[in-house]
């Protein structure tokens, strides 16, 4: 075979090698920044929900529940979203679901 046809083929598939694995780590950056983004918006998303319940039955001597159990629940509605899954009965199952845990996390806490 002739050595300036392997060099150009071995030019060529240096090239398209390099290319690929930038794209896939540009990829899997993008990937992570998105996930990253989303742990935050969940973040915010559940400290203004707590901060809110918090004040609104702070008279009414209730409980808003702990920060964490809002941050599930955010979390959980942000993947929905994103999925295009959020629908009325995917929220219900959702408000339910966390309102058993809730419930378990208030009588662990008076045994």
């Amino acid at each position: 075979m002739d050595p300036t046809l392997v060099s150009l083929a071995s030019v060529a598939l240096g090239g398209v090698i390099g290319i690929t694995g930038t794209i896939a780590t540009t990829a899997m950056q993008g990937a992570r920044e998105e996930r990253r983004h989303r742990r935050e918006l969940a973040a915010q998303f559940a400290l203004a929900e707590w901060k809110h319940a918090h004040e609104a039955i702070k008279d009414m001597g209730g409980a808003a529940g702990s920060l964490d159990l809002h941050l599930i629940r955010m979390t959980k509605i942000l993947q929905l979203i994103e999925t295009g899954e959020l629908t009325s009965e995917k929220l219900i199952e959702l408000n339910a679901e966390s309102r058993q845990l809730f419930e378990a996390l208030r009588a662990a806490e008076q045994e």
